[in-house]
Order: structure tokens, then C-alpha cells, then sequence
């Protein structure tokens, strides 16, 4: 029996053309966490189908409740094409992306990730700096799934390093270009941190 879903939000965070109709979409949402859906589209309407980090709305349906979702009716609600035109705001962006792509399917708070994501994606398109707001993004995603970042990453740093990393984390992102500059590694050391102390997968 299929099942129908109506998915009022939803981020795109992969996507890929197979053949010459078949656009596979991997998405997360508040109402459905992370799916994978399949839109059949002509080959010429590719180009106006939903792309990597656009919102949208749509209805889908599907056999079974875990098996990928047939795309219906689409709307795209919001695109974030700027992100593209910097090198680093792309890659950093694929990297959160990559982040709940990998990571989405465990979540059981899907809209709290879901408004970090898009929250994240906003700042990024917006022109802050993608390093920044990657940070930020890894932050409160490893925090939220109670892994001890104050008491044992930022509690082996140096005072300095310590305010630094912290002052990043307080100001909103695109109030970080001066910041951003003098970090010394320091999302890296925390990007590091997580692969080796948490079960987050990047």
C-alpha cells in the first residue's frame, strides 16, 4: 500500500542525475528527517529541479516507510546560490552537508538539526565566513548529542585559544571576518577532536 508524505520544509543536501530522467535527491527535513527521494523529470527540466542546498516543499509518496520517496509536486522555497560562487563557502557548505548526510538517519531531534542546517546555510550564503560557520555548526550538533566539548576539547586549549575558539562560537557568524583570520587551526584541531572522541561521522 503506498503511502503518501507531505514534507512542508526540507534542505537538499545531495543530489544527482542518473540516466536521463531520474533525479535522486537526498533531503532532510523536521517532519521526516533525512530521506532519499527520486523525482522522474524531463531531461530538458533538470536544470529548474531543486539543487544542493535549497529548501523545499513537497508531497512524496512510497511502498515502505524506510524505502525511497517518489517525488510529486515540488516548490522551491528558498535557493542559496551564492554559496557556489565562492570555492570556500562551497566545500564548506558540501562539509556540513556531508555532515547530517551521513549522520541524519540517528537523529531524533530532526527539527532542532533541520533550523541549524538551513540556519547555517543562511550564514554561509550570506557571505560569512564558511570556516566560521562550519565551526559553529559542528559545535552546537556535537554539544547537542552530549558530547563533552567544554569540558574536555576547549578545557585542553590554551587560555587564548580557549577565548578565541569561544568568542567565535558567541558572535554570530558573519561578525567573525577579523576573527576568522587569526584562529591558528583551530577549527581544524576541533574538526579533529570530534573524528577521534565522538561517534559523529564527517
Amino acid at each position: 500500500m503506498t503511502r503518501e508524505f507531505n514534507i512542508p520544509c526540507a534542505t537538499v543536501l545531495d543530489r544527482e542525475v542518473r540516466g536521463e530522467s531520474s533525479l535522486y535527491l537526498s533531503v532532510f527535513s523536521d517532519s521526516l528527517g533525512f530521506c532519499c527521494t527520486i523525482k522522474r523529470m524531463s531531461g530538458k527540466l533538470t536544470s529548474i529541479a531543486p539543487d544542493i542546498f535549497d529548501d523545499i516543499s513537497a508531497k512524496a509518496n512510497s511502498v515502505e516507510s524506510d524505502s525511497p520517496k517518489f517525488l510529486g509536486e515540488f516548490e522551491i522555497l528558498k535557493r542559496r546560490g551564492k554559496i557556489a560562487l565562492n570555492y570556500d563557502s562551497f566545500m564548506q557548505a558540501s562539509e556540513v552537508c556531508k555532515c547530517v548526510l551521513k549522520n541524519g538517519r540517528h537523529i531524533e531531534d530532526a527539527p532542532k538539526l533541520s533550523r541549524l542546517l538551513r540556519r547555517t546555510l543562511d550564514a554561509i550564503d550570506m557571505g560569512a565566513p564558511a570556516i566560521i560557520a562550519r565551526l559553529k555548526f559542528m559545535y552546537l550538533f556535537a554539544r547537542g548529542e552530549g558530547y563533552p566539548v567544554k569540558e574536555d576539547f576547549i578545557a585542553s586549549l590554551s587560555r587564548a585559544n580557549a577565548e578565541m575558539f569561544m568568542e567565535a562560537i558567541r558572535t554570530p557568524a558573519a561578525d567573525c571576518t577579523g576573527l576568522s583570520e587569526n584562529m591558528s587551526g583551530l577549527p581544524e584541531k576541533f574538526f579533529m577532536w570530534i573524528r577521534s572522541n565522538t561517534d559523529i561521522r564527517d
